[in-house]
Parts: structure tokens; sequence; C-alpha cells
């Protein structure tokens, strides 16, 4: 089963490239073929276009509603999207 799933190295790379760095992550979960962040960003609504333009990421999609830290003026987010599987 492992072999077929993305490498989580890569992953991660991918995710440290494609996102602003005004996003910070508090949570990242890879699991059965899907990957969760969670974090705050000052445009969150962007972030699925992002990942959906990674050639890595598909079907990206909020898991809540986003909300709006009043401390930082940032965006809370919960996201999801599926990542690719990698050729055998």
């Amino acid at each position: 089963k492992r072999t077929n799933e993305m490498s989580s190295i890569n992953l991660i790379h991918e995710v440290t490239q494609i996102i602003p760095d005004d996003t910070w992550l508090t949570r990242f979960v890879m699991k059965s073929g899907e990957l969760q962040l969670q974090g705050e960003s000052s445009n969150a609504s962007s972030l699925i276009q992002i990942l959906e333009t990674s050639e890595y990421f598909t079907n990206a999609q909020f898991r809540s509603p986003v909300t709006q830290n009043r401390i930082s003026n940032k965006d809370k987010f919960h996201l999801s999207a599926k990542f690719m599987q990698e050729e055998s």
C-alpha cells in the first residue's frame, strides 16, 4: 500500500512551495489519499485555487467555514484535497 502513495516528503515540499508566505499551518495530516490542512492566512479563499493548480492535488475544498481570528485578523481555515498516487 505504501508504495502507491505519494511520498510525504514530496507533498510537504510541494505545500511549502505553493502556500503563500502569509499563511501558516497548525495541522498537516495525510491519510488515505487525502491531505488536510488547518491554519491561518490573510486570504484563505485563495488556497483552494492554489492547491488546484498544483499537479499533486485535486478536489480541494473547505471542510468547515472560514472564520476570522480577531487577534491576528487572519482567516482561520480547515481544508482538504485529494493527492495523486505515484506510479508504481
